[in-house]
């Protein structure tokens, strides 16, 4: 392959500028000509941006309503779904309320009982003591009497 050196077209005319100045009118002159460039995007006008930003809106804002409505619902359930559970809350308190209620009556009552069972027990033991001294006293008395006594046989 041949390598082509490219360089600037020739300037017609001659002038006394100065280099920066002779750079500068190259530069505006050069023109490749196996450069392309791209096309470029037409520019969209003004009135179609605004339809196209207010439908955006428009479709942004029904999104956001159905969504809002959807939300609302939903809270709206969980609302009465909170106020059920308070209430079963509530009846669950009042219940456990009287459970406790009835328990400490329950216990009274039991430790009731048991004073009054330990009483009859100590009552019982009183007793049992008192009984055996009274068939100790009715040995002996016996024992004394059958001491005393005189037997009479064979008598018609």
């Amino acid at each position: 392959m041949m390598k082509t050196k490219r360089s600037p077209p020739p300037s017609s005319s001659k002038s006394t500028k100065s280099k920066s100045e002779q750079s500068n009118v190259v530069e505006e002159t050069v023109s490749p000509s196996n450069v392309t460039q791209k096309a470029k995007r037409p520019r969209i006008q003004d009135d179609n941006i605004s339809d196209e930003l207010s439908s955006f809106k428009s479709e942004l804002m029904s999104i956001i309503n159905n969504f809002m409505e959807t939300q609302s619902g939903r809270l709206e359930a969980l609302e009465k779904l909170l106020k059920s559970v308070q209430e079963q809350n509530k009846t669950i308190q009042s219940t456990n309320k009287d459970i406790e209620k009835a328990m400490s009556h329950l216990s009274d009552d039991i430790k009731a009982i048991e004073k009054k069972i330990d009483y009859l027990d100590q009552e019982r033991k009183n007793i049992h003591i008192e009984i055996l001294s009274l068939e100790e006293k009715l040995d002996t008395f016996e024992m004394n009497s059958i001491v005393t006594s005189a037997e009479i046989r064979n008598v018609p």
